[in-house]
């Protein structure tokens, strides 16, 4: 796995990144999500690489857990599970796990996040739900970021709505 790099403002690159990929793919996020994932991409710039544990097993032991660390963790091992989703889906060959499985799980741990801080804080309840809402979104937002930021060929898939396709990664277009 390739650490991606960015020169310049890494913000303002994955904003332009984020904002041209939305456009093509007729995608409309809510602004907190965008800010949310902008964060998000900036962190994993700047990071070596993801723990090579099995997300359901991180994701199990985390509900054993204390409330506190289950905040804390639950939110970052969901945007573990976006990341690869939208970023690395080869990353599910090389697991040996289902395609869908970094989409799925990923799902249910933005919603669990958001029905813990239910009690905490609205706002962090109601982005973790438009989270695991806007999931199946981000991960071809990302996919899309991710074709643009290689220089591979992009362009809208016929027949597969807010799909897309590239040079670089023509078999993970189906996600």
């Amino acid at each position: 796995m390739h650490k991606i790099i960015l020169d310049d403002n890494p913000r303002w690159l994955w904003m332009q990144l984020i904002e041209e990929s939305q456009q093509v793919l007729s995608i409309t996020l809510p602004d907190e999500v965008v800010v949310y994932v902008l964060h998000m991409l900036n962190d994993h710039a700047c990071s070596d690489s993801f723990a090579g544990e099995v997300l359901s097993i991180q994701y199990a032991t985390l509900r054993q857990q204390d409330a506190q660390n289950r905040l804390i963790y639950l939110p970052r091992l969901a945007d573990e599970a976006l990341l690869l989703a939208g970023l690395y889906p080869e990353q599910s060959f090389r697991r040996s796990v289902d395609p869908t499985y970094f989409q799925h799980i990923g799902m249910r741990i933005y919603a669990d996040a958001s029905t813990m801080n239910l009690w905490r804080d609205r706002h962090k309840c109601q982005l973790y739900n438009d989270m695991a809402v806007h999931f199946s979104q981000l991960i071809q937002l990302l996919f899309y970021v991710r074709c643009l930021q290689q220089g591979a060929l992009v362009k809208p898939a016929k027949g597969l709505s807010g799909h897309c396709y590239c040079a670089y990664d023509k078999v993970y277009a189906s996600l």
